[in-house]
């Protein structure tokens, strides 16, 4: 695993708060110390450790000893023990560590598992030494050393159990906050990745997932895939909504999975570091002129149509393709009765553009408009109408529009739908 640490450091501040020097370079040196690691290859391994350090070293980011130096507890009584120079030393085996190791049979089983001979026996004091801290949590969270269970048995190909994980240090002692932790910290290292295959992996899905050949339901079922199961996502598109996201992600073999069931880092938005899918150069991209225009109270723009609704950004490409598109044009059967506004809200397009005498029906060109009807594949209560930008050769089309997600903006990148979506396509240019 790779990760650009400054990145991951600006995440975490941002979700987090802003850190000092020392915390900053304590996040550094594990995420080096991760990168290092041939041990750990699994991302939720490394997030709940760095879950597990925040936890255990109050944010500090540094191996600390522990409050209270074991006072009234057994394993901060003195010891004395001999070591393999026959001194002997006084020692206190409480906490010390990213994980806090305590008791003398610890330190000296750590030690020499970490082929250190006896030092961590005699000199306890290692165990603050950041390399051999990691060291230390790293072999005992994957071997469980410290109570018997490890990341394995709560992180793997069938599950992420980041709640009952916490049995690897302490029972179930706040376990529930070091969960949320863990999801935070999977999510900003797969944000901070650093190039490599962009592997994630299907979950909350006891049933399984449909790969299909397009981004969404309507399009046919390739295979399957199990829960837990890892999969490498090339690059995410805007398709059909599925339980409150209109993410799609295209996998490596061509297929595509709805983002609802899978370990990205964000919800129903994209999700960097992955990549956003491109397509054809025919796709002009936010252009709009009138973006930043209010939208409380809404303005009119030169066509008669309120800016930055998607009848508006309609307009503008209509006019691009040298329609003299407005609110109030004529058609083949001539001008509206007493030159009313006659096209308005999105839901009327469709009947308006026939009353003219434009061609309406039910396949797509390049520099149609696709109509959705009232509540239609998505859209809301007053209809809908989106630009065709590309028509593709497997049933679907690229459209460009604004005020669909989110409200009142262009849906960049444009949107890959099934061209069964809209209601209708209206041919205003022949």
């Amino acid at each position: 695993m790779k990760f650009e640490h400054q990145m991951f450091i600006s995440l975490y501040e941002a979700q987090y708060g802003a850190l000092d020097a020392s915390q900053a370079s304590g996040i550094d040196a594990l995420l080096g110390f991760l990168e290092q690691d041939t041990d750990v290859s699994d991302v939720r391994w490394a997030a709940y450790m760095l879950a597990t350090t925040k936890w255990e070293c109050a944010d500090m980011w540094q191996p600390i000893e522990e409050y209270g130096m074991g006072q009234g507890q057994p394993y901060g009584n003195p010891v004395t023990v001999t070591g393999s120079d026959g001194k002997t030393y006084v020692n206190t085996y409480y906490g010390r560590g990213y994980v806090q190791l305590t008791w003398e049979a610890n330190y000296q089983n750590m030690s020499y598992d970490l082929n250190l001979g006896d030092q961590l026996l005699i000199h306890p004091e290692q165990a603050l030494d950041p390399p051999i801290a990691y060291d230390i949590m790293s072999f005992g969270m994957r071997n469980g050393s410290f109570t018997g269970v490890s990341l394995g048995d709560f992180i793997n190909d069938s599950q992420s159990d980041y709640v009952d994980a916490r049995q690897i240090i302490n029972g179930l002692d706040n376990a529930e906050l070091i969960a949320g932790y863990a999801s935070a910290l999977e999510s900003l290292l797969r944000q901070s990745s650093a190039g490599g295959p962009r592997q994630y992996h299907i979950v909350n899905a006891p049933n399984g997932v449909n790969a299909r050949k397009g981004p969404g339901t309507s399009f046919p079922v390739v295979h399957g895939l199990a829960n837990n199961s890892a999969i490498d996502i090339t690059c995410q598109v805007q398709g059909q909504v599925v339980n409150g996201s209109n993410i799609w992600n295209q996998l490596a073999d061509g297929t595509f999975v709805t983002d609802v069931y899978c370990d990205t880092p964000n919800f129903n938005r994209f999700s960097p570091p992955i990549p956003v899918c491109k397509y054809a150069s025919g796709i002009k991209g936010d252009d709009y002129p009138y973006k930043d225009a209010p939208t409380d109270p809404e303005v009119v723009d030169p066509w008669n149509f309120y800016c930055t609704e998607c009848t508006s950004f309609v307009a503008w490409r209509m006019n691009q393709l040298g329609v003299n598109f407005t609110n109030g044009m004529s058609g083949p059967n001539g001008a509206p009765p007493n030159d009313d506004p006659v096209y308005g809200n999105g839901e009327h397009w469709a009947d308006h553009a026939q009353t003219l005498g434009f061609l309406v029906d039910n396949t797509p060109t390049v520099g149609t408009v696709a109509h959705y009807a009232p509540n239609v594949s998505g859209a809301g209560d007053l209809g809908h109408v989106a630009y065709v930008a590309q028509v593709n050769g497997d049933g679907t089309i690229v459209v460009e529009d604004y005020n669909w997600y989110p409200p009142h903006a262009y849906s960049n990148p444009p949107r890959v739908i099934p061209a069964s979506d809209p209601t209708s396509f209206i041919h205003i240019v022949s």
